[in-house]
């Protein structure tokens, strides 16, 4: 009765053991080689041993195969365990052979030939030729394996030791068939000791599970705080529970006032927490890569970022990483070429591109405007006689004048050389297009002071009106310049009246 409570004890703890092992392996998600196959073949092996207490005269035919199968399957599944666990790559041919046919002699000692003694002899010697081999296998691999595998492969030993002792008292102790009742009795230390020996061996197995997860914790320590990307880490209700150095130099947060808040408590939000796409991408719990977002630095300022977030398994829990990759210098590279793209290196107005831009935009907008010329007399004779440096002065001094006598709604472009381009809003109820030309033409003939010379300006002028005198840029231009001599008569006759 003692043993019975012992025997029973002890396969109730190695279930529980294992499937401990199991919980702990599957929330932890550390890779391990072969673990799966490790738990099921501990499992099958223990039902297949605790099976042997059901077994009796009656039970015997259906029984007897059932342990055999169970016990056989457990163990083989344990040696793919550890061959998966060392990552072998040698055949397990034999084992497909010996395997089957020590199931088929098993059967043959109680169907045919009923011999309950070479029943357990077979099936012991299967036994300590499995364990023999994954012993084998571990010690041959010992040194490609990062894990210390040496009580493991002592424990495979000890069953080695166990299942001969148990084949020694069958030889030379039993030396005739016993019953099935007292087979049970004789099994007692044999299951017992099977028993403590799988305990033994999941303790093993989980600290080895434990000894990488620690390992694996410790290296995505190590990188999170020595990367040279901003990271910070989340837990699963979004709150932040680490902060790498990058982040603060870059940022200028000290980690004590950022651990512990939640995401949109945090300043450095403040500009995108309100955002549908931003509010998304934090309650998701898939991963979002450069998303590009305005962030906030400790001072106040405003850079632009692209923000990443991937999701870790980390201490047995989702956690979330933002990093963060400053594009300030990509976006003032962007205004830059935009710059080169759109507007005139000398005078800094707008270009013939730009032009056409904003003609397409007031065609789409069928809004009215003038389109007014102005090319420049005689700008050669300044080039000749003075030098293109000084002609390019000029230049930038009238652009600047034309800037300030435009109105707001107005747009002022440099089309090309000497030639100006001027787009007159016609909407503009306070101010007659008569009016605007007037003013332009002053700017222009206004004398330009450089250098202690005097620059007196005159240029031709031409007029077109949208959608009056045509449709597209060009054609605008081309009726700009039938206009051009009409305008100079224009000018030319207010001087007289002058």
């Amino acid at each position: 009765m003692v043993f019975n409570l012992i025997i029973w004890t002890a396969f109730l703890m190695s279930l529980l053991i294992t499937a401990s092992l199991y919980f702990s392996y599957m929330k932890l998600k550390i890779p391990y080689r072969g673990m799966k196959h490790f738990i099921y073949g501990q499992v099958l092996i223990s039902v297949g041993f605790i099976l042997l207490w059901f077994l009796n005269e009656t039970t015997k035919f259906y029984m007897t195969p059932l342990i055999g199968l169970t016990i056989l399957s457990g163990v083989f599944i344990f040696n793919r365990s550890t061959r998966d666990f060392v990552s072998s790559k040698v055949k397990t041919i034999d084992l497909y052979i010996i395997l089957p046919v020590s199931f088929i002699l098993f059967n043959y000692f109680l169907y045919i030939d009923e011999r309950l003694d070479l029943q357990v002899l077979i099936l012991y010697i299967s036994l300590i030729y499995i364990y023999a081999r994954s012993s084998i296998t571990i010690y041959l691999r010992r040194d490609d394996i990062e894990d210390k595998t040496h009580l493991l492969n002592f424990t495979t030993i000890l069953y080695i030791v166990l299942y001969s002792f148990r084949v020694l008292h069958i030889l030379f102790i039993i030396r005739d068939n016993n019953s099935y009742s007292e087979l049970k009795d004789s099994q007692t230390i044999t299951v017992m000791f099977t028993f403590l020996l799988q305990i033994l061996l999941t303790f093993i197995v989980s600290n080895l599970i434990y000894n990488r997860a620690r390992g694996e914790i410790k290296k995505i320590n190590s990188g999170f705080h020595h990367s040279p990307v901003s990271m910070l880490m989340l837990d699963e209700n979004k709150k932040v529970v680490d902060v790498n150095t990058r982040f603060s130099d870059f940022l200028g947060y000290r980690i004590e006032e950022l651990l512990g808040s939640q995401v949109c408590e945090l300043k450095i939000f403040k500009e995108i927490c309100h955002l549908t796409e931003f509010k998304q991408m934090m309650e998701s719990n898939n991963p979002h890569h450069n998303m590009e977002y305005s962030v906030m630095k400790s001072d106040g300022s405003i850079i632009r970022t692209l923000i990443s977030i991937s999701v870790i398994n980390y201490v047995d829990q989702k956690h979330a990483i933002i990093t963060f990759t400053d594009i300030s210098n990509l976006h003032q590279m962007n205004e830059k070429l935009t710059d080169y793209a759109y507007y005139d290196d000398l005078t800094t107005l707008p270009n013939r591109r730009y032009l056409t831009k904003i003609i397409d935009t007031k065609i789409t907008d069928n809004k009215r405007f003038a389109l007014m010329c102005i090319d420049l007399d005689n700008f050669k004779y300044i080039n000749d006689n003075y030098g293109h440096t000084v002609g390019d002065e000029v230049l930038h001094q009238l652009a600047k004048r034309l800037l300030k006598t435009v109105h707001e709604e107005d747009f002022v472009t440099r089309y090309a050389g000497d030639e100006f381009i001027v787009i007159l809003n016609l909407d503009d109820k306070s101010h007659t297009l008569e009016h605007k030309i007037d003013r332009i033409i002053d700017a222009i003939e206004s004398q330009i002071y450089l250098d202690n010379k005097v620059f007196n300006l005159k240029a031709s002028i031409g007029l077109s009106e949208y959608p009056l005198h045509g449709m597209t840029l060009n054609d605008l231009l081309r009726q700009a310049d039938t206009e051009m001599y009409r305008i100079k008569r224009m000018v030319k006759s207010r001087s007289l009246n002058n």
